[in-house]
């Protein structure tokens, strides 16, 4: 089995923020207030800067609506995309 690296679970995960966020039509905004943190916060959790708490990830998949386990498959992007999600 191969080891994880942090780094990578970490740009993976905040990937799969941005993607489910998306979905739901949420700016970083929004997440942030469901989960009662700045969009800063959500912001560097979506660049995989930022180490989320177990209790975090709880809060996070909640808002979006989805498992934790679900945060931890493999993104479909490569990045977030930039700025607002278009609605439309």
């Amino acid at each position: 089995m191969a080891k994880a690296d942090a780094k990578n679970v970490k740009l993976s995960v905040g990937r799969r923020v941005a993607e489910e966020r998306n979905a739901l039509g949420l700016t970083q905004f929004d997440l942030a207030e469901r989960i009662e943190v700045s969009p800063q916060y959500v912001g560097l959790v979506e660049q995989g800067r930022q180490n989320l708490t177990i209790e975090t990830i709880v809060k996070v998949a909640n808002a979006l609506e989805i498992s934790v386990s679900a945060l931890f498959e493999p993104a479909t992007t490569s990045r977030p995309p930039p700025g607002r999600p278009r609605n439309g």
